[in-house]
């Protein structure tokens, strides 16, 4: 313990022993516990000592009664992960009584909010312009949430497979679902039965995107399959391409003039014509192996890619040119994005990392970024992310059936 943390237990003996006696009907005993132990207390603004190392035991003290706020601190060069950790909370304390209270710190880096309603793995998740999100899973249902207090505002059923897919439209009154069977449904948010069964493929769906004016759809399968569909009257429009190997990813610019494609085989990563179908520029595969997730930065001047190998580079599409390479997870990047404004980029991974990114970084002698915040709270893989349209809060969902809150800024 360092010593400004001992000098706050020393002020608040210090304090206590101030206090005037008064009679013990006047009085009541608090009872603080902490998790983690050793965490600096405030009572009123006021030091009053340091919490117990072991969680099971309590800090006591004796007060008036009254209304108190009671908050518990970490500085940051005391925790493991180098950020501070707090926790805070109201208490009223009645004369003659003794309450016991347990206070949980988090930080930065632990979620704000985790949901989970889904029976399965959650594979995908999409932001709605009026703050609602959606969620895909594994058992086959997707479903609508307000993210203030975790509500499940509608379950859309129809899917008899896994849903591995979901993506709405920049209005968010309609969205896509793909599913493991290869079936791909057209939805009106506010309407629980889907509008048409749009594709029905002949091996699964790995990846959805819908136009900004949800007019077209592009359909990714893990059969190699990319192609473009009309969503008014369900026909097919063209194949852009057919491929031994599989698709992974599949993404439209903020104005649905081009597409980027992620997967494996000789071009992981290629971009699109998205009217014609037209490949207008390609990035050969390297040490970093397939891409396994892409997403365009808002300007559409860069493409952000999660890999096999761990890395997540950020390309400058007009050049071809590797703008920044983000180093940090170590297992395959299964899900990224960037936020609205272009600043920052969420990344999740098999082994369950999510990492927060500055892609303003401007780092000496193309040595590689390190991420600015690591978030704990998945124990399995990450399938999805993505950023409140705001750009107020970032989400993961994942292979532990939760729907996840994070802090971002």
């Amino acid at each position: 313990m360092g010593w400004y943390r001992f000098l706050v237990g020393w002020l608040g003996v210090a304090l206590l022993s101030l206090t005037p006696a008064v009679s013990g009907d006047s009085t009541a005993t608090l009872r603080i516990s902490t998790e983690p132990g050793e965490a600096e207390l405030r009572i009123d603004g006021e030091p009053y000592g340091i919490s117990p190392q072991r969680t099971r035991d309590t800090f006591m003290v004796r007060l008036p009664p009254g209304t108190y706020a009671i908050e518990a601190k970490i500085p940051a060069e005391d925790t493991d992960h180098g950020e501070p950790m707090r926790a805070e909370r109201e208490v009223t304390l009645r004369a003659d009584t003794e309450q016991t209270f347990h206070l949980t710190l988090s930080g930065p880096g632990d979620p704000l909010a985790s949901y989970r309603e889904h029976r399965d793995a959650v594979r995908a998740v999409a932001s709605l312009p009026d703050g609602r999100v959606l969620t895909a899973s594994a058992d086959r249902r997707i479903k609508l949430w307000r993210l203030e207090d975790g509500q499940v505002l509608r379950t859309y059923p129809g899917h008899a497979a896994a849903v591995n897919a979901v993506t709405a439209s920049a209005d968010g009154r309609s969205f896509l679902s793909g599913d493991a069977a290869g079936v791909v449904k057209l939805w009106q948010t506010d309407r629980d039965q889907a509008q048409r069964t749009l594709v029905e493929a002949d091996s699964p769906i790995r990846a959805l995107a819908l136009s900004p004016r949800g007019q077209r759809a592009l359909v990714a399968t893990e059969a190699g399959k990319l192609q473009l569909w009309d969503t008014a009257s369900g026909r097919q429009l063209r194949t852009f391409r057919e491929q031994q190997a599989a698709f992974h990813a599949v993404t439209y610019d903020s104005d649905g003039a081009r597409a980027l494609s992620a997967g494996a085989g000789d071009e992981p990563l290629v971009l699109w014509n998205a009217t014609y179908g037209r490949a207008i520029g390609a990035f050969a595969p390297d040490e970093s192996g397939p891409v396994e997730a892409v997403a365009f930065t808002p300007r559409g001047r860069h493409a952000l890619a999660g890999t096999q190998s761990g890395a997540v580079k950020l390309w400058q599409l007009d050049r071809g040119h590797l703008a920044l390479r983000l180093e940090g997870h170590r297992a395959e990047v299964l899900a990224v994005t960037v936020s609205p404004d272009g600043h920052r980029a969420l990344t999740g991974a098999r082994d369950g990392s999510l990492k927060l990114w500055d892609l303003e970084a401007e780092p000496e002698d193309d040595q590689p970024v390190e991420p600015v915040r690591r978030y704990a709270g998945h124990d399995r893989a990450v399938w999805g992310v993505a950023f409140t349209q705001d750009g107020g809060l970032g989400l993961s969902v994942g292979e532990d059936r939760r729907l996840r809150l994070w802090q971002v800024d």
